[in-house]
C-alpha cells in the first residue's frame, strides 16, 4: 500500500492538498475535496505528490503539517484546517470497526448512564412530566390537529413483535393498579334508574342453537359462535 501526500492545481492557479492511500500509483485518483468535485472538466487539473509515508498513521500527520501551513493562503482550496475524509480499502474498513468499537464502549461500558438515574433526578423528572411544570398542562389539541394526528395512524399496523413490547410496557405500567371495573364508582340515583330502563327496553335477540332469548351482549359472549349448543351439535 502507498500512502502519499498530493497536491492537485487548476490551470488558475487554486490548488487542494489531501492525501490518498492506494495499491496503484497509476490510478488517476485526483482528490475527493469539494472543491474538486465541482470541477467540471478534470482533465485540466494537475496533480503532483508531495511526499510519501510509511504508514497511515504518518499520512495522517504530514496531511495536518501540509494544510495548515497554507489554509490562510487565498489560492488554497481546503476547507478545513486538519485531516478530513474516511482512509482507502483495508484501512476504510479498519477505520470503520475502531468507530463501531468506540460508539460501542461508550454506549456500555463507559457509558454514564449505566447505573441508571438518582432517586433525586428520577423525582425531577416526575415533576417535569405532571401539574404545571408540564409545558402542556392546561392545554388540548385543537381538531385540526386532531384530525391530523387520526389521518396519519389511520391504518397503521403493528407488527406482532411490537404489540408484544407494548404489552410488556403497559403490564409493568398498570401492574399494581386495579382494573376499572374494580374501582368503586358511587352512580347518583337518576343514573341508576337510567341504567336500569335502559337495561329493561333493550331488546332481546335469540340464539340460533339454543334459542334463548337474551340482551345482545349476553349473546354475543355466551351465544351464537360460543353457544354450548353448537360445541355439543358439532357445527
Amino acid at each position: 500500500m502507498y500512502h502519499y501526500i498530493y497536491k492537485t492545481v487548476s490551470e488558475s492557479g487554486l490548488y487542494y492538498i489531501g492525501r490518498h492511500s492506494t495499491l496503484n500509483l497509476d490510478d488517476e485518483y485526483l482528490g475527493s475535496g469539494v472543491w474538486i468535485k465541482k470541477q467540471k472538466d478534470k482533465k485540466k487539473l494537475k496533480k503532483t505528490i508531495l511526499e510519501y509515508c510509511d504508514s497511515f498513521e504518518e499520512l495522517l500527520e504530514k496531511e495536518k503539517q501540509y494544510i495548515q501551513e497554507c489554509i490562510n493562503d487565498k489560492s488554497n482550496m481546503n476547507f478545513n484546517n486538519s485531516s478530513v475524509g474516511a482512509a482507502s480499502g483495508n484501512l476504510n474498513i479498519s477505520h470503520r470497526l475502531d468507530v463501531k468499537d468506540k460508539l460501542r464502549r461508550r454506549m456500555t461500558e463507559d457509558n454514564p448512564m449505566k447505573r441508571g438515574h438518582s432517586d433525586e433526578a428520577k423525582e425531577k423528572i416526575r415533576c417535569s412530566m405532571m401539574g404545571e411544570l408540564n409545558h402542556f398542562f392546561g392545554k388540548s389539541h385543537s381538531q385540526s390537529t386532531k384530525k391530523m394526528i387520526g389521518e396519519k395512524n389511520l391504518g397503521k399496523v403493528w407488527t406482532e413483535d411490537q404489540k408484544q413490547n407494548l404489552s410488556e410496557v403497559r403490564k409493568k405500567q398498570f401492574k399494581n393498579q386495579k382494573p376499572s371495573y374494580l374501582v368503586c364508582v358511587s352512580h347518583t340515583e337518576e343514573t341508576k334508574d337510567k341504567i336500569r330502563q335502559s337495561a329493561l327496553n333493550r331488546k332481546k335477540i335469540e340464539c340460533p342453537y339454543c334459542k334463548m332469548l337474551c340482551s345482545p351482549n349476553t349473546a354475543k359472549r355466551w351465544h351464537y359462535d360460543n353457544c354450548k349448543q353448537k360445541t355439543e351439535l358439532g357445527l
